[in-house]
């Protein structure tokens, strides 16, 4: 009972397609208060980029550090921390240049992790990576694992259309170089870190 909006998100599908479009899902690390707090900001739009606003810069250098502190006791994490850690130092520089970095180095790292913990020896295509992500955790759950599954495809791994300049920042328009200069903010660069930071206790539940 004490989460029942967030399960109630799920059931409001127009309003969990919004949230999942922004990068939002109801991470571990922001259930409890702040996931609550992005979900009223979108079934309320008034003052809306404040409220916003006002939730991501509570995730600043210390919060962050304190986040990832606890990656490198995975081996997979520890593998690749100074790459990691450098990502995670960017976005601490809590400016431009620092989310672009950020959001640069964590957004296609966090293939390599899913691709090491599932298939060290073969290479998957994307989708059987998340599709094993998604089941590696208890359904009905607060880890909403099959949920995760989804939101990876359509936000993490979108594809995009040049043609029709649908090109929205994801892992391909970063790699490819093609994401809109605008998208490349803090809130991005934070989403980037969330996500990994759910894969983490998704991997360690194995």
């Amino acid at each position: 009972l004490y989460f029942e909006e967030v399960y109630k998100g799920f059931e409001t599908e127009s309003i969990f397609n919004e949230l999942i479009e922004d990068g939002w899902f109801p991470f571990i690390q922001l259930i409890g208060g702040d996931y609550e707090n992005i979900l009223a900001a979108y079934q309320d739009k008034f003052n809306f980029q404040n409220k916003i606003k006002g939730i991501v810069d509570k995730y600043d250098k210390q919060a962050i550090e304190g986040l990832s502190s606890k990656w490198w006791s995975n081996p997979i994490f520890s593998s690749k921390r100074k790459i990691l850690q450098a990502g995670v130092d960017a976005y601490c520089q809590s400016d431009e240049s620092g989310y672009i970095n950020s959001i640069k180095n964590i957004y296609t790292e966090t293939e390599g992790i899913l691709q090491q913990t599932f298939s060290p020896n073969e290479k998957k295509k994307i989708e059987e990576l998340c599709k094993s992500l998604g089941t590696s955790c208890p359904e009905g759950s607060l880890y909403f694992s099959s949920y995760f599954n989804k939101y990876l495809l359509k936000f993490l791994y979108k594809n995009f259309n040049l043609e029709n300049n649908e090109v929205d920042l994801s892992r391909h328009t970063v790699g490819h170089g093609i994401a809109k200069v605008e998208e490349y903010d803090k809130i991005r660069a934070l989403q980037g870190l969330l996500i990994l930071d759910q894969i983490f206790y998704y991997i360690n539940k194995q």
